[in-house]
């Protein structure tokens, strides 16, 4: 009997025991979680609708409402040339070929629309490669210089090739070029498309100078529009070395001095 209530008396304070333990990791975990910073409400994300392609758009053609759609993508993830409206694509061709559910953006299209072309102006475009497209530095909005080689058109024309500057200060509408590759060094063959602005009576002059010769751009500095006066130079003129004109020195003068006799009379 003694055994069972000394059993029980064990048993009693063993439960007392662990029911304080308990309590107090309860009253210590909730003080511990007290002291911790309140987690902060998460913020709403904001969307943007932005237009992307249903299918794959080819190369060099108008993007038509059937090519693209909505779609909202979170304002902080959206880039500042992303096509948010089909206005601002129309008209333009495509620059490259995109690709389904690509998100439409203004690198992927030719920035030339009839209404950016002033009145009484053209665009015109030209093949380039590396050379002639000064190693694909140019871009929207840079100026060039033309320079056209013309080949002799008359069989007794002794000067040969001329080089001449065409047309100066031509604005750049668009560049169609190859991107550089890395580590890989940009061959002269690999081809490119350059669209310039110009007058009517300059797009006649660069038509005739890419059919009976070659042309070459030179870019110019930025802000440098104006138009300096520049002769053509021939083969003749590069390969004369001017010839040095060796003066006759002077001969030598004589120069006579007569003594003067004076007779002086002595009485």
């Amino acid at each position: 009997m003694d055994v069972k209530k000394n059993f029980d008396k064990k048993t009693l304070v063993a439960l007392g025991a662990g029911l304080g333990a308990a309590i107090v990791a309860t009253l210590l975990f909730i003080m511990i979680d007290s002291f911790k910073e309140p987690e902060p409400k998460a913020e709403k994300t904001v969307e943007v609708r932005v237009l992307k392609a249903i299918k794959d758009i080819p190369k060099g053609v108008n993007v038509t409402p059937e090519m693209m759609t909505y779609t909202s993508v979170p304002a902080n993830n959206a880039r500042i040339d992303m096509i948010a409206d089909p206005d601002q694509i129309s008209n333009l061709k495509t620059a490259k070929e995109i690709k389904a559910e690509a998100l439409l953006s203004k690198s992927d299209f030719l920035s030339i629309a009839p209404s950016t072309i002033p009145e009484g102006f053209v665009a015109m475009s030209l093949e380039i490669n590396t050379v002639s497209g000064v190693t694909w530095m140019l871009k929207e909005g840079d100026v060039v210089d033309i320079i056209g080689v013309l080949r002799p058109t008359e069989p007794g024309d002794k000067r040969g090739n001329v080089s001449k500057v065409q047309l100066q200060a031509i604005r750049v509408l668009a560049v169609d070029a190859p991107a550089p590759k890395k580590d890989k060094q940009i061959g002269t063959s690999e081809k490119g498309t350059i669209t310039l602005l110009m007058t009517p009576e300059q797009a006649q002059k660069l038509m005739l100078v890419s059919t009976v010769g070659e042309y070459s751009l030179a870019l110019r500095g930025s802000g440098d529009t104006a138009e300096h006066p520049i002769n053509a130079i021939s083969v003749p003129e590069v390969i004369d070395t001017p010839k040095t004109v060796v003066k006759k020195a002077a001969s030598p003068q004589r120069i006579v001095v007569r003594s003067q006799l004076t007779v002086v009379e002595v009485k």
